[in-house]
């Protein structure tokens, strides 16, 4: 399978969405179309991947966190991200794409994002619940929203916001990265904890998720009033 080929058939699954919309979306398909000859040669189905390593992965990660293992959770964190897009690269290189997958999938999503926010929470003793519980909150409305669209008879096509997975995860490894320089004693004019900075550094979760929010509230706004 070309890449053509590739973005083709993602675009299609993904409600028309155009690959080069963004440079996020742009980036994020060139790393995972280089995992496509593999995925072409994988006998586990899209489902055993979404699944097996889901579960492996969000496992791993409150391990890490619970350990205090800064090194370990950011590297695990981008593992997940790996895996979670491994499932979607297999269906589109196989042609197995379901409709149980694509809700499979989205359940994982979800919960790994509970899981991101839980490691948070972990490796800070507490001190990030408050921001991370926030951000879950309007994350899972901001996913609501654009169920809830979807499943409405007004055409609104797919729309790529600012929070959508591989954000959500470098923005958690760039928090655990917080915690680290600052176990370092390397934060600039400030000597805090890796606890203390880390939590603070967890509002930018709902920070992100509420922009997010809005930039699919604004795609939706014309298909709304008009229908």
């Amino acid at each position: 399978m070309d890449k053509r080929e590739y973005l083709e058939k993602w675009s299609h699954l993904h409600r028309g969405v155009d690959p080069e919309s963004s440079v996020w979306v742009r980036g994020y398909l060139s790393a995972m179309y280089r995992v496509v000859t593999v995925a072409e040669r994988s006998r586990l189905s899209p489902n055993a991947i979404t699944v097996l390593g889901g579960i492996v992965a969000n496992g791993a990660i409150v391990w890490a966190a619970s350990a205090k293992n800064l090194s370990a959770l950011s590297l695990l964190m981008l593992l997940s991200l790996f895996v979670d897009a491994l499932d979607g690269a297999v269906a589109v290189a196989t042609d197995r794409a379901t409709t149980f997958g694509a809700v499979l999938d989205s359940v994982f999503d979800r919960i790994n994002e509970l899981t991101l926010v839980a490691a948070l929470i972990l490796v800070t003793d507490g001190q990030a619940t408050i921001a991370a519980i926030a951000g879950l909150s309007v994350t899972f409305i901001l996913e609501y929203a654009r169920t809830k669209a979807a499943s409405l008879p007004i055409g609104a096509p797919e729309r790529v916001t600012i929070w959508e997975r591989p954000t959500r995860t470098l923005v958690s490894m760039g928090i655990v990265i917080v915690g680290m320089v600052a176990a370092a004693g390397l934060l600039p004019y400030v000597a805090v904890s890796s606890e203390c900075a880390m939590a603070v550094a967890t509002w930018a979760w709902p920070s992100f998720a509420l922009v997010g929010l809005m930039q699919m509230m604004k795609h939706l706004k014309p298909y709304l009033l008009t229908n």
